[in-house]
């Protein structure tokens, strides 16, 4: 995989070959040193070809800053993928699912924000494009763009959008390509795309065959006729129709479509391979192949090993509790009871036994790696990010600068921004301008996304509130302020005896709309409360 990974797997293996020479001639089982299970033939066989897999990207271009280990980032991508090339392991890129399209906005800001999200895209392919993806298959947030639209962009991408199960309506024109044999340094991959239709059916412009099955049967036949000696299915589906192409002439399936955060260990369905690589492209998944052999696979992964132990580890774990039960139970037969010990005993020596691995045929190896903080972009595509980010702040700078906030109802509060509640509760004003809270829209002006649509709302003061800020407009309401959590307060400031005006109060509704786990993966609402209790808030204010 990557030049970190394999500097690790060499280590690994020299201790493995040292412990080997230390016991030699004893009964030392070495095996269970590398970890801890598996039983490695005395050289592991470096694989014959390399699948650098994602799903999913949803165009994500890098993640957002607010978490606490943010991961992805097509800059971190590129060196992830810059390394695997370097080993001289024939190397595809591969993608499924939904690609350019799919980052959540706020329904008041999507007629706004369709320009900014056709940016996106159009950053999303120029970038794998450079990074040389070798095919992909659209997911139904991609098929439901307006074809003109698509077919701008998949000219951009010069990457296969591969679409088997595709018709045209009427006069339309399909942008997609169909499977093909892909070259890998002498090594002939089939790849074919199935994008199966969304719960509400096809897009207006094409009409999706949902028969994957038949489908790869036959395509998968037709790519082995011009050559290919491994077939590639790309879907864009569910689970279960992933699983239906088992037996069908494929050998991989890359499942896309799944929206799920977290990847899915390998699965191996007769001879197929099953992988997927979650989303918003925080993880790129390393498919290692060795090709030799008829038919069958060996799963060699650490990954499957792994789950494996812990599968094994909880039903050790819930049996064990069981038999101690039963144990007491004068009820339970002793016959009955000795059936069970036994069970649990086979599955503790299954637990605990050396994983044998022979390479002798067809094997693979599957290991996520996280684009995590850690790895260093590459220069220039995140010079590529940020100019796509000023692109999109100067054009949301003037494009929405008419968009003003609604006035508040005639009686009714607005907003007056922090600094205005400063001469009564100085204290807490200056506490608050020393939180995240007190410098959010900072943040953003360094990286030039004030204006972006997918970050701004959190980062003022009663955005699209009436007599609030709205992407543009927010004068003194930058930043989380008072009144986010307290509600507007120029009815407070021009009363301040008067009860009521202002809440002090904060249900965890008020947090959790900006506090999402995408955005916020930190936040527990009692933990995060208890941190905003200070002198001055919430605390008697400190005598100066």
């Amino acid at each position: 995989m990557t030049a970190r990974f394999h500097a690790a797997f060499r280590a690994t293996c020299w201790v493995f070959l040292c412990v080997l020479a230390a016991c030699a001639g004893s009964r030392c089982d070495a095996s269970k040193v590398a970890d801890g299970k598996a039983s490695l033939p005395s050289k592991t066989p470096t694989p014959d070809l390399r699948l650098l897999v994602l799903t999913d990207p949803r165009g994500y271009l890098e993640p957002c800053g607010c978490q606490l280990r943010p991961l992805g980032g097509l800059d971190k991508l590129a060196t992830v993928v810059g390394d695997a090339r370097r080993d001289g392991v024939p190397t595809l890129v591969l993608a499924a699912g939904n690609l350019a399209f799919g980052t959540e906005l706020r329904p008041e800001d999507a007629e706004g924000a369709r320009a900014q999200e056709l940016f996106r895209s159009e950053t999303f392919v120029e970038i794998y494009a450079r990074l040389g993806v070798s095919a992909v298959a659209p997911g139904p947030l991609d098929l439901a763009q307006e074809q003109p639209l698509l077919t701008k962009l998949v000219a951009k991408s010069s990457v296969p959008w591969l679409v088997d199960n595709a018709q045209a309506r009427g006069e339309q024109q399909l942008p997609f390509a169909t499977g093909r044999v892909l070259d890998a340094r002498g090594i002939k991959v089939g790849v074919l795309g199935l994008s199966l239709p969304a719960p509400s059916g096809s897009p207006a412009w094409l009409e999706l065959d949902s028969d994957a099955a038949q489908i790869a049967r036959k395509k998968s036949a037709e790519l082995r006729s011009q050559g290919a000696q491994l077939v590639v299915a790309l879907v864009s589906g569910d689970r279960r129709a992933a699983r239906t192409l088992a037996g069908k002439g494929v050998d991989v399936v890359v499942m896309g479509g799944l929206d799920l955060e977290k990847a899915l260990p390998p699965a191996l369905v007769g001879d197929t391979v099953l992988v997927h690589a979650g989303q918003q492209g925080q993880h790129v998944l390393a498919l290692e192949l060795g090709l030799h052999g008829a038919s069958g696979w060996e799963d060699a992964s650490d990954w499957s090993a792994r789950e494996t132990n812990r599968e094994l580890s909880q039903q050790i774990a819930e049996l064990r509790e069981r038999v101690q039960a039963w144990e007491k139970d004068e009820k339970v037969a002793r016959k009955d009871l000795e059936v069970q010990r036994a069970r649990l005993r086979e599955l503790e020596q299954q637990r605990d036994a050396p994983r044998q691995l022979s390479f002798a045929g067809r094997w693979f190896r599957a290991e996520l790696e996280e684009l995590a903080p850690e790895v260093a972009g590459e220069r220039a595509i995140t010079a590529l990010l940020d100019a796509h980010d000023q692109r999109v702040n100067e054009h949301n700078r003037t494009t929405l600068a008419d968009k003003k906030p609604l006035p508040a109802a005639p009686g009714a509060a607005a907003y007056v921004g922090s600094q205005a509640c400063e001469s009564c509760h100085q204290q807490a004003y200056k506490w608050w301008r020393g939180t995240p809270h007190g410098n959010a829209y900072l943040t953003l002006e360094r990286v030039h996304k004030q204006f972006n649509l997918n970050c701004v709302s959190c980062h003022v003061t009663g955005y699209n509130q009436p007599g609030g800020s709205t992407v543009t407009h927010v004068d003194a309401l930058k930043d989380v302020g008072c009144e986010n959590c307290h509600g507007p307060g120029s009815l407070h400031v021009a009363e301040p005896s008067k009860a009521g005006l202002v809440t002090r109060t904060v249900e965890e509704s008020t947090c959790s709309g900006c506090h999402t786990h995408e955005h916020s993966d930190r936040f527990v609402y009692d933990s995060f409360k208890a941190m905003l209790i200070a002198p001055g808030h919430g605390l008697p204010a400190d005598r100066q």
